[in-house]
């Protein structure tokens, strides 16, 4: 098997606040950001506070086993927040480009983000992507038994 590649170019000082992938195994639905999406983080990715510099990372995303990989940028402006979460499929590729970042994913099929999913729930959780993400990628019923809903 072809594992997926990555190349994640941060092109800007002080735009990418944070930049972490997840190995995405499970969903806890009582918590939102990174904390609902369950799973080991890649060590290709140094997930700590503060601007990332600009760079490039390349690496080989398979650290882990897991059916879903997530990969986050979080940015200055939450509208520009970057997410990309999907599954290895070999043959496929994803890109990104902006002014701030670009990333490409080899043997790596995105999945869009559906928020239609996602139970009602307090702005917080409703308006957070890799929550809305595991409501869409873990069925519910493994969602109800991993935590309390908020309605």
């Amino acid at each position: 098997m072809n594992a997926p590649t990555i190349r994640v170019e941060v092109k800007q000082d002080k735009a990418i606040k944070f930049l972490w992938l997840k190995y995405v195994r499970g969903f806890k639905p009582d918590v939102h950001c990174a904390r609902c999406l369950i799973g080991p983080y890649s060590k290709l990715f140094t997930y700590a506070p503060g601007y990332v510099k600009p760079q490039t990372i390349t690496g080989v995303l398979d650290e882990h086993s897991a059916p879903w990989f997530y990969l986050c940028a979080v940015t200055k402006r939450w509208e520009w927040n970057v997410h990309i979460a999907g599954q290895f499929e070999l043959g496929s590729t994803t890109t990104h480009d902006d002014e701030r970042i670009s990333v490409e994913i080899v043997n790596f099929r995105r999945l869009p983000i559906d928020a239609s999913h996602s139970p009602p729930a307090e702005p917080e959780f409703a308006t957070c992507r890799n929550w809305q993400f595991g409501w869409q990628a873990i069925p519910p019923a493994v969602a109800h038994d991993q935590g309390r809903l908020f309605q």
